[in-house]
């Protein structure tokens, strides 16, 4: 069987690594010339609107799809990490 994806080791490591991305984004926020709470009503807003439906989503498709999902989940997370450092490496 499948690990307990809500073992506290699991969320633990989620979290942590949800926490850093986070103090990312907050000092991005930081350091451009934008309104602080509009920039957050616009990432939340987003963030909520692209998450509901794939929570939807995945509700429908089930444990069956939950691999190969959480593959391509990495697999994208991973393409746009290694965008993201070529277009600075090239800037």
């Amino acid at each position: 069987g499948s690990a307990d994806p809500f073992a506290w080791g699991r969320l633990s490591v989620l979290a942590v690594a949800t926490s850093i991305d986070a103090l990312a984004a907050g000092l991005t926020i930081a350091f451009i010339d934008l309104p602080v709470a509009l920039t957050l009503a616009v990432i939340g807003g987003t963030t909520t609107a692209l998450c509901l439906p794939a929570v939807l989503l995945a509700r429908r498709l089930g444990g069956r799809w939950a691999g190969r999902a959480e593959i391509l989940g990495g697999l994208v997370l991973i393409g746009i990490g290694v965008k993201i450092l070529v277009d600075h490496l090239a800037a």
